[in-house]
């Protein structure tokens, strides 16, 4: 299933890039800096029950140790404490969730692993670390909502979410050496805890994943002349909406997709995105054992995508992608027979992925 759409990120396509995108992201750039200094410099705080505390709390490795020592004690117990928390991993398919996120109307699949990371940039630039990935949502309004389990959006459908667990316990170290740090520069300072940790850095840091989402829901929807939501801002600051901007350069890449063959990397590298260049960015999936534990929550995250992409691409180049095509029709086919899906969702969310799967089965 993979040939068809992992792609070399560096890689030039040789496809026109629109130069009015750049004003554009630019503005989405800027809104996501401003979001992320708001809640940097605003002590909020998750519930002391969030699963990304719960998670923090239950690895039971000191953070005194030196910095190889703790990774090494953290990798071994990063996916062992992922499964009791019933999140999917390589050893357990875990369970659906409401409102860890988003909104409780937002089913939310969350992957727990373990892949591996420089552990030099983290400790020196831990704030910009980003141990949680949206991979998948509904929406596609380009308000940016910290997603702390009180999301406002009348959507509803499905959430993929990724935590590195290693990592997350990486920066919460980091961060929590840095207060001490302050602590011990000015003795009156009273250090921040592990719910401020998770509200000030961790979910702030899963706005780029979600806006790059966000726009190829867009383009999506713009694609198959669905509705695109332009609901009022619900920022926790006011930011300008670059929503229509964002519509006029996305309906002219459209037109150029309808009268040229593309193959499908040269489709996702011509889709421009916010915090990356293009949408390459959004294919990204986690580093795991392709167990059937997990298999169906990295197949539930790249559906959309998958779907879009072979619409997009017409019948001469589907010839040249030949070989990825196939694999995936074999892949989806095994899905299916295996019945994978059914034994993981809820009867609602397994027959919008077998029609999904359908669509996509018959455009092949």
């Amino acid at each position: 299933m993979y040939s068809l759409v992992d792609v070399d990120p560096k890689k030039e396509y040789g496809v026109v890039k629109l130069p009015e995108w750049k004003a554009v992201q630019d503005g989405l750039k800027r809104n996501l800096v401003a979001m992320l200094s708001h809640y940097r410099h605003n002590s909020y705080s998750v519930a002391p029950d969030h699963l990304l505390v719960q998670l923090l709390q239950s690895i039971n490795v000191p953070l005194s140790l030196n910095s190889d020592r703790y990774y090494s004690n953290i990798s071994i117990n990063a996916l062992p404490v992922a499964n009791s928390f019933q999140l999917t991993t390589p050893f357990g398919s875990g369970k659906l969730f409401r409102g860890v996120f988003f909104s409780k109307t937002i089913q939310e699949v969350i992957i727990g692993f373990d892949e591996a990371f420089n552990m030099d940039k983290v400790e020196a630039q831990w704030q910009d670390a980003t141990p949680v990935r949206v991979l998948r949502h509904p929406f596609n309004n380009l308000n940016l909502q910290i997603p702390n389990g009180r999301f406002l959006s009348p959507e509803t459908g499905l959430a993929v979410i990724a935590v590195n667990v290693s990592l997350l316990a990486v920066q919460y170290r980091a961060f929590r050496n840095a207060e001490m740090l302050k602590q011990k520069a000015d003795p009156n300072y009273v250090q921040r805890n592990m719910q401020q940790f998770v509200h000030m850095y961790v979910l702030p840091n899963m706005l780029e994943s979600y806006l790059d989402y966000a726009l190829f829901n867009r383009i999506n929807a713009l694609w198959l002349d669905q509705p695109v939501y332009n609901a009022p801002t619900r920022e926790a600051i006011h930011l300008p909406t670059y929503n229509r901007q964002v519509d006029v350069v996305y309906l002219r890449l459209i037109d150029m997709l309808r009268k040229v063959n593309y193959s499908a990397p040269a489709i996702l590298a011509s889709v421009p995105a916010a915090s990356h260049k293009d949408l390459r960015s959004v294919m990204f999936v986690p580093d795991v054992a392709p167990t059937r534990q997990i298999l169906w929550s990295v197949i539930l995250a790249r559906l959309p995508m998958l779907l879009f992409l072979i619409q997009v691409t017409t019948k001469v180049e589907r010839v040249q992608n030949q070989t990825g095509l196939t694999e995936v029709e074999i892949t989806l086919l095994r899905l299916k027979k295996q019945r994978v899906l059914d034994a993981a969702l809820p009867k609602e969310l397994y027959q919008s992925a077998m029609n999904t799967i359908d669509e996509i089965l018959l455009a092949l």
